[in-house]
């Protein structure tokens, strides 16, 4: 069986994690059972954005990139200190998991993470945009191409621009891990419109 690496930073939101929890999860219930998400964060205990807590299974230097199939990180708020926390670990993670040519999948913020550990020079890319944040040109400046779509995939990479890619970027992991039909069922399955 496959072993997914959820990266879960502090100040992470619930709802970009959870995109991937239930959609690896309805695989293990519905689907073909080939995938496991493991979660590991830099504690035990997580705090989230909007004072939400997510427990993890294994700390940030238990693991190693060659144990798992593939990353997925959600993104979060630099107020809740997303970025504050990060360290060089999960970079170094992110890298590693880069340098093997594994899928990494990021929604949001979680994107400028790719960013910061240097794999995004020459790449497409989606992060959040809006008038009061700076996360595009952030992304730009590590050499990113920002991407106006909700969903892009570039190579191993696959990142969606906010809350609402995350499902979609949860099935796009999926379907790399696993198989496009077995996405496509999980999707119908958890009532998803195409």
């Amino acid at each position: 069986m496959k072993e997914i690496l959820l990266l879960l930073p502090k100040g992470a939101e619930l709802w970009e994690a959870a995109a991937f929890t239930d959609v690896f999860g309805w695989n293990q219930l519905c689907g073909d059972k080939s995938c496991r998400l493991r979660i590991a964060g830099p504690a035990k205990e997580v705090a989230l954005s909007f004072g939400h807590r997510m427990q993890a299974e294994l700390l940030w230097d238990e693991v190693a990139a060659e144990d798992y199939a593939a990353l997925a990180i959600p993104g979060g708020f630099p107020r809740y200190g997303y970025f504050r926390c990060c360290g060089q670990r999960p970079l170094e993670l992110i890298r590693s998991f880069h340098r093997a040519q594994k899928p990494i999948a990021a929604v949001c913020t979680g994107s400028l993470l790719l960013g910061k550990a240097g794999i995004l020079n020459g790449r497409q890319a989606a992060t959040y945009c809006s008038e009061d944040t700076d996360f595009r040109q952030q992304l730009e400046a590590c050499g990113a191409i920002v991407s106006g779509e909700s969903l892009v995939e570039d190579g191993n990479l696959i990142s969606g621009a906010g809350p609402g890619s995350a499902a979609r970027v949860a099935l796009a992991l999926l379907a790399r891990c696993s198989s496009p039909e077995n996405a496509a069922q999980i999707k119908k399955l958890m009532l998803f419109e195409k």
